[in-house]
């Protein structure tokens, strides 16, 4: 159902990475040609342009005419297509200021900008395509790479590695075959491994409480995290019946669970241990995800109340939701705009570029980071998790070079130079 009108002015006056659930996509390098560039807007309202003609395809006589396509994907149900856009996707700040500016252009009954300009589009940190119908507008990003050095182009290609897409299923195909054969890129949905999730959230909880005591610590994770939801998922051969346990964390009792399992994981250090609990210990980190002290509070408070062993194979970990983010491992992400913590100076002006952001946007600013990391290739996303398992057992964490598993599209359907080489 689409939502209503003033939801959906809400919804646009947010930041587009925020409040939004997306559909996670890998992408590989997209052809633009030598010496080109796509962060610009010379570019850009060519190829919303050539979009909106495709989408706008199916009419006679001004009347749109719905194909079986459109019926299946529900767009006979939300009007039809106003307009296409493509521009720069700003910082938050930046793009914040453009947004109010149109909204006082409206309320003075001016002419809106028709979207959030970047002065700087070299600056930008992807591509947001809008498609707007009568009733709603879907959104997708195509986001660069975290290392500034990878975005510029190299040899015709630019890496925007990390597709986010909020549309229906005709629409995102549609969108995606433009994507294919314009650009020569490859492009699939991101599983994300079960073993990431408990990661991400590991990694979350300690970028927001990095150098902080107690008293800090609980009152930033109450403040940021809030509560939250593990989802456990099951396979048949450890229950036929039971397919997924959701279990719920209140923030009050959160804190606790973290000094908890940060004192189990020191008693667990080889200091302390006989020969017999090492080697007991050293085959229970074999079974497990990348455990940190949530995950060894959580899992050990399992097993004592619930008889619940979830380092077991055919357990894993479905589904993480906090008051920062939603992340499921079918490949789903959403989340929340940031919110200030105990460690958050009020005085920060964020205009000022050379303050420190808040710890709650560095969080998830290396969230993001990791998501797109992995989305360069199919081993990064379980590469995450065996660095830091590595690095507790002592062993060297070697270097991991991106590749593609999958082969190449054919450049040379846009450079025609490629077909002679060897």
């Amino acid at each position: 159902m689409a939502p209503s009108g003033r939801e959906e002015k809400r919804r646009l006056s947010t930041y587009p990475l925020y409040g939004t659930t997306f559909v996670i996509h890998r992408a590989s390098p997209l052809y633009i040609g030598v010496n080109n560039t796509l962060l610009n807007h010379v570019h850009l309202p060519e190829h919303a342009r050539r979009l909106r003609d495709i989408l706008k395809g199916h009419v006679l006589r001004g009347v749109h005419i719905y194909s079986e396509t459109d019926r299946d994907g529900g767009l006979e149900k939300v009007g039809g297509l106003r307009d296409c856009r493509w521009t720069v996707l700003d910082n938050e700040q930046a793009w914040a200021e453009v947004r109010k500016q149109q909204l006082v252009d409206e309320e003075i009954g001016g002419t809106p900008r028709a979207g959030p300009v970047v002065a700087d589009a070299s600056k930008g940190k992807g591509i947001l395509v809008e498609i707007e119908y009568e009733k709603i507008t879907y959104q997708a990003m195509l986001l660069c790479d975290p290392q500034p050095a990878a975005t510029e182009p190299e040899d015709g290609f630019m890496h925007l590695p990390l597709l986010l897409t909020r549309m229906p299923g005709a629409l995102r195909t549609t969108f995606l075959e433009y994507l294919s054969t314009t650009f020569d890129t490859r492009i699939s949905q991101m599983k994300l491994p079960t073993e990431f999730l408990p990661t991400v959230l590991e990694r979350f909880f300690a970028d927001l409480t990095a150098d902080q005591d107690r008293l800090q610590r609980s009152e930033t994770i109450k403040s940021i995290v809030g509560d939250v939801q593990i989802t456990f998922k099951f396979s048949e051969s450890v229950t036929p019946t039971l397919k997924t346990f959701d279990f719920d964390i209140t923030k009050a009792d959160l804190p606790l669970f973290l000094s908890t399992g940060q004192k189990l994981l020191e008693k667990s250090q080889p200091s302390a241990l006989t020969a017999g609990q090492k080697r007991k210990r050293d085959t229970i980190e074999m079974s497990r995800h990348d455990y940190g002290p949530f995950l060894t509070a959580l899992s050990s408070f399992l097993t004592s109340h619930l008889g619940l062993d979830i380092s077991q194979p055919g357990i894993s970990i479905w589904k993480v939701a906090c008051g920062a983010f939603v992340l499921g491992a079918e490949g789903k992400i959403k989340l929340f705009p940031p919110a200030r913590g105990a460690r958050d100076d009020v005085n920060n002006d964020e205009n000022d570029e050379e303050v420190s952001p808040s710890i709650s946007r560095t969080a998830m600013r290396n969230l993001m980071i990791l998501i797109t990391e992995g989305a360069k290739s199919r081993r990064a996303l379980r590469e995450v998790s065996r660095n830091r398992r590595n690095e507790r057992q002592g062993v060297e964490s070697g270097t991991f070079e991106h590749v593609d598993v999958d082969l190449p599209p054919p450049y040379e359907l846009h450079d025609p130079s490629r077909a002679t080489m060897v």
